[in-house]
């Protein structure tokens, strides 16, 4: 995973829960979970995905 999406994600993490862990804001973590999983997936394989 990128660093910066990795940031992102640990950033809106603690934003998305409350003082006692308590998920308060899924849909603003969501698509940052999103990010990240697409980005660790992609890492290691820019290859496969060049179409030139």
């Amino acid at each position: 995973m990128r660093p910066n999406s990795a940031a992102q994600l640990s950033a809106v993490e603690n934003l998305a829960h409350d003082a006692k862990g308590t998920l308060i804001r899924p849909k603003l973590l969501g698509p940052y979970r999103r990010k990240a999983g697409h980005m660790a997936d992609y890492a290691g394989r820019e290859q496969e995905f060049r179409t030139t």
